[in-house]
């Protein structure tokens, strides 16, 4: 297993036949942890140097039935010729705030993504009740059946363009 760092989170991944199979992000904003499936081809941790993409800033807005999916991790699983770039720090990625919105991060901190298309993945999980470990066993089940969570299921996708890209929101049922 190998730990990746990005600004006040990190991300746990685990990698089979070269895909990977499952990725936590834990969050420092109350210890909640993410259980997301990503069927992706890249190889996190493959042990070469990252070679960073040029990004522009990303934002957006996650909503459940009208509501804020506070907590949410949201992925941008990158498509066409961009799926074949250096993604060994893993794919962008955000946490969705108390007030819907997130920012994407893929080197440092709300640093945006590379430019081009994406598939947006969500995992929705919340910290079991009474549980301050920050144990991925403590964690609920996906509150969205992980339905957006496989790349070839979801379908939901983003255009990254510059000099800033604010994606559309998002309001799953």
């Amino acid at each position: 297993m190998q730990r990746i760092s990005f600004g006040s989170s990190a991300a746990f991944a685990t990698a089979e036949s070269g895909k990977v199979r499952k990725i936590v992000a834990a969050s420092h904003g109350g210890g909640r942890l993410w259980w997301c499936l990503l069927l992706g081809a890249a190889c996190i941790g493959c042990g070469t140097k990252s070679k960073e993409m040029p990004v522009v800033p990303v934002s957006g807005q996650m909503f459940v039935q009208s509501r804020p999916a506070e907590g949410a991790l949201v992925v941008l699983h990158p498509l066409g010729d961009l799926a074949n770039g250096d993604w060994s720090l893993g794919y962008p990625r955000g946490s969705v705030s108390a007030d819907g919105s997130f920012r994407i991060s893929t080197y440092r901190s709300d640093d945006g993504a590379p430019e081009g298309q994406y598939r947006v993945l969500v995992s929705w999980t919340q910290q079991a009740e009474g549980s301050e470990t920050g144990d991925p066993e403590d964690e609920t089940p996906d509150l969205l059946q992980e339905r957006y969570c496989d790349p070839e299921r979801s379908t939901l996708e983003a255009t990254v363009n510059g000099p800033s890209t604010e994606l559309p929101k998002f309001d799953l049922k």
